[in-house]
């Protein structure tokens, strides 16, 4: 079970963190008047984090600003390893319009420490580092929301209005550098008793259309601060508290969220060439669809519904024999849909001079694009040892030499992007024999092979040219958090290098 799941928790911080906090106390500093804020985080029953958020008037040459600094702390425990993060952000903003001209944040979590900053000038936005290294320019226009970590004014302004209930909304996503459209709901009113305060509260369902996140929001009516929310995905429960919050806080056990117990042993579970199973997976990540689930060695017969997949799996495994794989080193500039897949992406730093050279040096005398491929595999395999949390991102995990599957997959993929090989890290589950049988969470890579198109490899679990029929795509961008699995049927057969065992034994066996 070393290799499950890794790759979910920085991902996984960007769900958690996307909340605000209550009013602590308002205190004086100089001329100017600084609000503390603070919020409570549980999941799972737990009450696992806290976040404090100061907000302070400040004097720029341009004139006042408002700032924002917080601290975020979520204590998480996987598979008895220690996987807590922290997260700090400082934003700057107009104290009129609201909108955000410059943030900073850091990520810190096991040995991941990630810095990025956001910078908007005009219809202009600059992103630097974050999870996704490197700089990126995009253009917004006034009608794109920079939402701040306290208040929602616009919410309350456009819910306020006789016979508004469902209102969309453009916003800058810092994180993933792009805009994402938010989908409001107007659900009702309520009286929320905080820290013997009485807020009225707007309830509103609010829906990401990029990643699927859905959460209920509690908004206070006469400034749009956030009171309280409630993620219907992770089970995530953050509201309104006071500073004692920060002593109060345990390491929640994040296990049962994506391991599902299937009770069934399958022994050599690499040799598995065909299963059917029943399930019921909620995801988050991506938008899915039916007919995105189905794909080369995977049929799914079922329906999703608010990205709650139900229904049927039949995976097969089959082996790439190579046959006609491009030459190597091959120009793909030609294929516009290659693109992302030939450049540097969320924690996959192909573009890093260490990662270039040494996936350089690993296929040098590669026949073709899937002898340098196999190679590249091959030598994660070899070199990359599994560890919770390991090294996370590729460059990470190519300094550590330790990483989860998600440390592993971003490695290869980086390598094989570095030296113009399209790769991409896919998410899902997969079955392991360990606690009497389970699907856990888990991530492997896809590398294009041009006609034979994309072919999946796993050098995670030693799969280093297929992947085992005990894996279940789910998407790029995919979480799986199980609701029921079950085991229907399933097929084995040994593996090339167990049969040439199984052979030779036959011949000494007749031979004497």
């Amino acid at each position: 079970m070393k290799h499950f799941a890794g790759f979910v928790i920085v991902s996984f911080l960007i769900t958690v963190i996307g909340f605000t906090g209550c009013h602590e106390g308002v205190y004086s500093q100089g001329e100017t008047e600084d609000t503390v804020l603070y919020y409570a985080i549980e999941m799972n029953g737990t009450l696992c984090g806290f976040a404090r958020i100061l907000e302070r008037e400040i004097l720029e040459d341009s004139g006042k600003m408002l700032m924002q600094e917080a601290h975020y702390d979520l204590q998480m425990e996987l598979m008895g390893k220690d996987v807590s993060i922290i997260f700090s952000l400082k934003n700057y903003r107009d104290p009129i319009t609201g909108r955000i001209n410059m943030s900073r944040t850091r990520i810190r979590q096991g040995k991941i420490d990630l810095q990025g900053s956001t910078l908007v000038i005009g219809d202009s936005v600059i992103f630097k580092g974050g999870l996704i290294q490197g700089e990126k320019n995009i253009m917004i226009s006034d009608s794109v929301l920079t939402e701040n970590l306290l208040y929602y004014p616009h919410l309350v302004k456009s819910f306020s209005k006789k016979g508004m209930t469902v209102r969309g909304f453009s916003v800058l996503d810092d994180a993933h550098r792009q805009i994402i459209r938010k989908i409001y709901t107007f659900i009702g009113k309520d009286t929320l008793e905080i820290n013997g305060n009485i807020y009225h509260a707007l309830i509103l369902h609010e829906f990401n259309s990029t990643t699927a996140e859905t959460s209920d929001l509690w908004i206070h009516v006469d400034d749009g601060l956030i009171l309280k929310s409630m993620n219907y995905i992770t089970g995530k429960n953050i509201i309104l508290s006071n500073r004692d919050i920060m002593g109060k806080t345990s390491k929640v056990n994040v296990d049962d969220m994506i391991f599902y117990n299937v009770n069934l042993v399958i022994n050599d579970f690499r040799e598995i060439t065909r299963m059917r199973l029943e399930a019921r997976i909620q995801t988050s990540g991506e938008v899915i669809s039916e007919s995105g689930l189905s794909c080369p060695g995977q049929r799914f017969i079922g329906s999703v519904e608010n990205n709650l997949i139900s229904g049927t799996f039949e995976t097969t495994s089959s082996r790439y024999d190579g046959e006609g794989a491009p030459d190597f080193p091959h120009d793909f500039s030609s294929d516009s849909t290659l693109v992302i897949y030939l450049e540097p992406g969320e924690l996959i730093e192909s573009d890093d001079p260490s990662i270039k050279g040494e996936a350089e040096k690993i296929t040098i005398g590669a026949e073709d694009l899937w002898d340098a491929a196999i190679m590249l595999s091959r030598w994660v395999e070899k070199n990359i040892v599994g560890a919770i949390p390991g090294g996370g991102s590729a460059k990470g995990t190519f300094e550590l030499r330790k990483a989860e599957c998600g440390g592993h997959s971003r490695l290869l993929t980086a390598l094989c992007r570095s030296v113009g090989i399209p790769a991409r890290m896919v998410r899902g589950c997969m079955y392991l024999p360990d606690n009497g049988g389970i699907f856990g969470q888990h991530a492997w890579t896809e590398i294009y092979m041009g006609e034979a198109g994309w072919v999946p490899v796993d050098p995670t679990i030693e799969e280093v040219n297929y992947i085992d029929a005990g894996h279940i795509r789910l998407g790029e961008h995919a979480a799986f958090l199980p609701r029921f699995i079950k085991v229907l049927d399933f097929e084995k057969s040994p593996s090339p290098a167990k049969r040439s065992e199984i052979l030779k034994s036959l011949y000494l066996l007749l031979k004497y």
